[in-house]
């Protein structure tokens, strides 16, 4: 479309000089002749609005923010003729030409149903062009969508430096109205502000004014400071939880915002491929901020702190995301797809508009699914909601602005959804098949690809291969009795001219000749001479060539080819249905009723009653390829046709049996063909992956109760639609999300109701590049092992997937909202039924300004976050709606970060804004923290478990309770009980099981962990508490180090061995093993000999000639070879045997010797260690109590120091009030003696 862009890009807007230097243009309205004006447009450099200055100076300029404009485009002719000739006079141009001039400006005012049209004229049509390319470029930018803080004051700035008029005057009301200040507040009076800094002045006209010039970012910066001055600054909340001095000092090392910058850091995040920040970095980005230089060892003030938080380095989303950053080579049935239902009403759905500017919004608003509802009107067909009140649109307009816009936001493909109420009129069905051809062209996609046919088995195409392609999706329909209910058939039926279908004679004999609108024809009759009113074009015409007839004819001849060789005759006369005369035809009910909805569909039976379902599956789906013949060139095509009618066709389903006769509508179906659905376990058998059923939401929501995991299943292979129900009225949605969770593609909602469920629908779509397609997880793209397809209720963790914990803590809250309330925010989970929860609020706070600081908010174990989406949403008192945000969770950043909110249309507010806290991290499930935190930090993890080591040994229970109390305390299967560490009590000997041994391993073979018996001053954890006997012992635990253990086991460690090793000569001059030498040399000496009398033999062979001889020598010393290395791997299996038997003997005996010797040096070792730990434990328990106490008391002079400084804080801010109004009544009494001075020297 001329003066589009292709597609949104994410990147920095650049704007053109056509904007920057200004351009003049003609505004004028429909229908009044004296609004006519010559503006002069431009942009701001920051793209932030569009603005128009008048030649009257008095007047401010009009202003249209650039996140509202829908987009600038063509524009036509006024329709009153006085306005018309007024700008052909301005045009210097004739009223044929001025449609070439024009141009429209549609700005969302509310949503994208309250539309603004802002008629313009340019004085030439190269200048149009060219302005209407540089402001679309900017309108479709989706960083405009996602401004971080700084670029949200800044935007607001600029909008209060547009509210000048021509002379430079800012009137302070308007100030006002853009800060949300309008109410009068205590924390910051606008007039007395700007007073103070003597900007205010007035106008002619006594209306307060600054001028623009002294309105600078320094004082904006001023005001905003001045607003939040009663409320805790965001910054200081940060420092003091950095540390209580920053606050005072209002400074951070570099050192601290380094690890400030660690903690903002994604802790999901591989440290390899993404590195963590440097301290470098840091001070980099500090200078950054402060705008000079800082040192590595220097301090960074709050100011570059709160500057950081509110850049765009800052920002609460990933933004990475925004782009095109999918795969889109997968199959069409694994993406979740943009879907609107009954596209074309502005609101109720009996009694609304229909328009034709809704489709034109959904497609910019990345929709790739339209909903068309088609209804005859007279001899044409329009789009309306049929039977209620609202009204009608031409069919025609629809196309051609589907044509127009179908791929300026996103270039993959558009389907389109035909509710299809014209079936009763054939001309209808033909034109519209026309009108699809010729409207869309090449975009069009009329046929499949030839690997892809429409068969059993064969996938969906790409996003990537339908780049620029329409689809059609219509449902097949089926004769009623024969009569003249017609409707849309399968590719490859044969269809009669196009004005009509005879309404007799079909179940009967398919006469050549039909009577049609009072005209008689035959199928050789011309297709120009059938219809007067309709143009048709031969590519929307349908047939069977002769070959395709020809094959049909055999398959009804000969029902075997068709059904399986087993195949019972009951089953073949199922086949030739057209021969039983108790069959009933099938017909769909009209509208988009759902699919599974429909119980009024017979079963069809054999002569012998039973039921024929069973033999649905056994055939594929019909598949023919158009062709270009001539009609005149099939022969008798209604002899072939009848004859084919009493059977079934080849690869058709019985429940879905078609007379042979449909309309042109079939021939454009492909991948999308509406079939009513008859159950998963029907679909999964047919296995065609082009067929689509539809879900009214009830249903749906059945399905998923009764058969995720099949619904999963059955969404791999192919597309469903799920719309809303009927008695949704007022055109409110449903919640997408259950659907989604099943991998449903088209879940289609209505767009021009602005709910909740819209919101999370706009916030996933406008990522991957605002394509409207979103890949599935990988979890719903496959089957797994074992455990079939995905189940959306699954509560244990997925497979291959990591769950995440959320926690958010809503600290503050900034311009919310002007009115005097109270007002809370509320944060709700969005994804699989066990990760959904909802309804957690904070506590109300006054506005417009709330500082909350409340407890954070835990989302324990998100499944699949994936999918998973975070929602914020800000009201008052009155639960009226102040600001919303939808997060999708896998794009969250964590740390502090400021949250933009928008209104219930997703358009950013001008300056609401949530301050949080948020970390996401992996969820770690109960009882494994240690192993992930080992994972982690595996050289901590290391250092811990080699101290843990060093502290146990491995002994029985009677030597332990001789080096403990000196003697033997009795067998060692006598369990003691439980320590309980109390103070100055009595602690018994107890047993516990070690889960390693310190002790060393020979030859592999490593010793059994033992029962060890802990001291009794030894809790279960190694804690350490005072002994029975110790004075004035508390209950601090004491850790004893490796230290304090390291000297004694070193004496272990380079302990003297006693015991010897075995030698090899006790091995191999032992005799079992010098048996098996002596046979093994025996049997070779043999082998020997009788080699060399062969080779002997060969060698002096008569008759045979050298040559032949050389190779016969060569040969029976290759097979000696081979037989002498056989013979020499068995011998050294046999001997390599008795050696380890004769080793594990030896092995056996060192070992018993081995643990005797240890046993000796357990009881020396645990003697030393418990006299060295005795005396530790004592001082470190003296040092635990000093700690303690320090503790204590530093608690107790924070809370008094805390209340001093309130207190101080309080007298400070009692005499600052006083000392004000001392100023002022001495400002005032000033002011009163200069005014009589000024009048006494006025009366001199």
């Amino acid at each position: 479309m001329a003066g589009h862009v292709p597609k949104r890009v994410l990147k920095k807007p650049q704007v053109d000089d056509v904007l920057l230097k200004g351009t003049m243009i003609w505004k004028w309205d429909e229908g009044d002749q004296n609004n006519i004006h010559r503006l002069n447009f431009f942009a701001d450099e920051s793209a932030f609005y569009l603005y128009a200055r008048m030649d009257d100076k008095a007047k401010e300029p009009l202003v249209w923010n650039f996140s509202c404009i829908s987009d600038v485009r063509p524009g036509k002719a006024p329709r009153d003729s006085k306005v018309s000739e007024i700008l052909c006079t301005l045009a210097s141009c004739d009223s044929q030409q001025l449609e070439d001039y024009c141009l429209t400006l549609v700005y969302r005012r509310d949503g994208m149903v309250n539309l603004d049209y802002v008629h313009l004229m340019c004085e030439w049509p190269e200048v149009r062009d060219k302005w209407m390319q540089a402001v679309n470029r900017l309108t479709f930018n989706m960083l405009n969508q996602h401004c971080p803080l700084s670029e949200i004051y800044d935007k607001n700035f600029c909008r209060i430096r547009l509210c000048a008029n021509g002379y430079g005057e800012i009137p302070i009301k308007a100030i006002k109205k853009v800060m949300m200040m309008q109410r009068a507040r205590p924390e910051l009076d606008m007039d007395t502000f700007l007073a103070s800094y003597n900007l205010v002045k007035k106008m002619e006209d006594g209306t307060p004014f600054v001028h623009e010039k002294d309105f600078n970012r320094a004082l904006y910066d001023k005001i905003v400071q001045q607003s939040l001055k009663y409320r805790e600054n965001d910054v200081d909340f940060i420092l003091n939880r950095i540390g209580g001095r920053c606050v005072r000092i209002q400074q951070i090392t570099v050192g601290e915002f380094h690890n400030f910058l660690k903690e903002q850091r994604d802790p999901r995040l591989n440290d390899i491929l993404h590195v963590p920040p440097t301290k470098e970095q840091a001070r980099a980005l500090a200078e950054k901020f402060e705008g000079k230089r800082i040192d590595i060892g220097g301090k960074m003030p709050a100011r570059a702190l709160m500057k950081y938080l509110e850049s765009e380095e800052n920002n609460v989303l990933n933004l990475s995301h925004l782009d095109e950053d999918m795969d889109m080579t997968h199959s069409l049935s694994h993406y979740f797809i943009n879907s609107s239902h009954n596209t074309y009403l502005t609101g109720h759905q009996l009694k609304s508009l229909s328009t034709v500017e809704m489709y034109i919004q959904c497609l910019l608003n990345g929709c790739r699914c339209l909903e068309l509802d088609c209804w005859p009107n007279d001899d044409d067909i329009c789009i309306t909601h049929g039977n209620t009140l609202c009204t009608k649109i031409p069919f025609k307009d629809v196309l051609e602005a589907i044509n127009t816009y179908a791929f300026v936001t996103s270039e993959y493909p558009l389907i389109l959804s035909i509710e299809n109420h014209c079936k009763t009129r054939p001309n209808l069905i033909q034109r519209m098949a026309t009108y699809f051809t010729i409207i869309f062209g090449d975009k069009l996609l009329k046929e499949p690809f030839e690997d892809l046919p429409l068969e059993s088995g064969f996938s969906l195409p790409s996003l990537e291969r339908l780049k620029g392609k329409i689809l059609l999706k219509d449902k097949i329909k089926r004769m009623k009795g024969g009569g003249g209910d017609f409707g849309t058939l399968p590719r490859g039926s044969y269809t009669t001219p196009l004005d009509g279908i005879p309404e007799e004679g079909f179940n009967q004999s398919f006469q050549s000749v039909s009577s049609i609108n009072g005209r008689v024809f035959s199928p050789k009759t011309s297709m120009a001479s059938l219809s007067d009113q309709t143009t048709v074009s031969s590519i929307a015409t349908t047939h069977t060539s002769a070959s395709s007839i020809s094959q049909l004819q055999r398959d009804a001849k000969e029902p075997d080819r068709v059904c399986s060789e087993d195949s019972s005759s009951s089953n073949r006369e199922a086949v030739d249905l057209g021969k039983g005369g108790d069959q009933e035809n099938v017909v769909f009910s009209d509208g988009e009723g759902s699919d599974s909805d429909k119980k009024d569909t017979p079963i069809k039976r054999d002569a012998s009653g039973s039921s024929l379902e069973s033999e649905k599956q056994r055939h594929k789906p019909l598949v023919s390829s158009r062709s270009t013949e001539d009609y005149s060139s099939i022969g008798s095509p209604m002899e072939d046709m009848s004859m084919h009618m009493g059977g079934l066709p080849m690869g058709a389903r019985p429940s879905e049996v078609e007379p042979l006769i449909g309309g042109p509508l079939a021939e454009l179906l492909n991948y999308c063909t509406g079939i009513t659905f008859e159950g998963f376990e029907s679909a999964e058998k047919l296995n065609c992956s082009f067929y689509q059923s539809s879900f009214v939401e009830d249903k749906g929501e059945n399905h998923i109760r009764s058969s995720s995991k099949e619904f999963v299943k059955y969404n791999i292979r192919q597309m469903s639609r799920i719309y809303p129900q009927g008695n949704r009225i007022a055109s409110s949605n449903y919640n997408p999300q259950i659907y989604w969770n099943v991998g449903c593609q088209l879940v289609a909602l209505n767009f021009q109701t602005s709910d909740l469920p819209m919101q999370m629908n706009t916030a996933k779509f406008e990522f991957n590049g605002l394509t409207g397609c979103i890949l599935k997880p990988k979890v719903m793209l496959a089957e797994r092992s074992g455990s079939g397809a995905f189940n959306p209720f699954n509560r244990s963790q997925l497979e291959n997937i990591v769950p995440a914990k959320l926690t958010i803590e809503i600290i503050s809250g900034l311009f919310l909202t002007e009115k005097k309330t109270g007002c809370y925010v509320e944060t709700e989970m969005y994804g699989l039924p066990s990760d959904t929860l909802r309804h957690k609020f904070t506590s109300r706070k006054d506005a417009p300004h709330p500082f909350w600081n409340h407890e954070p908010i835990v989302f324990n174990k998100i499944l699949l976050p994936e999918i998973a989406m975070l929602r914020v949403a800000a009201f008052d008192e009155d639960k009226e709606l102040l600001g919303q945000r939808f997060l999708p969770v896998n794009a969250i950043r964590p740390g502090y970060r400021h949250i933009p909110l928008r209104d219930k249309h997703n358009v950013p507010l001008p300056l609401s804004t949530l301050f949080v806290f948020i970390k996401v991290e992996d969820y770690v499930q109960s009882g494994m923290e240690d192993i992930i935190a080992s994972l982690i930090d595996p050289i901590s993890f290391a250092k811990e478990a080699l101290a843990a080591l060093s502290q146990g040994c491995e002994e029985d229970t009677d030597s332990v309770d001789g080096a403990v109390k000196g003697k033997d305390s009795g067998p060692p299967s006598a369990e003691k009980p439980k320590p309980k560490p109390l103070k100055d009590s009595k602690q018994p000997v107890k047993q516990v099981q070690l889960t390693s041994s310190p002790s060393s391993s020979f030859n592999g073979g490593t010793f059994p962990p033992k029962a060890m018996t802990l001291p009794p001053d030894m809790n279960k954890d190694g804690l350490f508490f005072s002994s029975p006997g110790s004075s004035g012992a508390g209950t601090m635990p004491v850790f004893p180090t490796t230290e304090d253990t390291l000297p004694t086991l070193e004496k272990v460690k380079t302990r003297e061995w006693k015991v010897t090793r075995h030698d090899d000569k006790e091995v191999l001059e032992h005799s079992s093993y010098l048996k098996v030498v002596k046979k093994c040399t025996q049997e070779k000496y043999k082998t020997l000999k009788r080699h060399e009398k062969s080779m002997k033999f060969v060698e002096t062979k008569k008759g045979v000639d050298e040559d032949a001889r050389k190779e016969c020598v060569s040969n029976q010393s290759q097979k000696n070879q081979i037989e002498i290395f056989k013979m020499d791997k068995k011998y050294l299996s046999d001997r390599q045997q008795v050696h380890n038997s004769l080793l594990e003997a030896l092995h056996t005996k060192q070992l018993k010797e081995l643990e005797k010797q240890h046993k000796q040096e357990v009881k020396t070792v645990n003697s030393e260690i418990l006299a060295s730990i005795k005396v530790a434990g004592q001082v470190r328990q003296l040092d635990d109590r000093i700690i303690q106490f320090g503790s204590r008391m530093r608690g107790e002079l924070e809370k008094l120091q805390d209340s001093e400084m309130r207190k101080m804080k309080d007298q400070h801010m009692q005499i600052r009030d006083e000392l004000s109004t001392i100023y002022e009544k001495e400002i005032l009494e000033i002011e009163r003696e200069l005014f009589a001075l000024q009048a006494t020297s006025g009366e001199l």
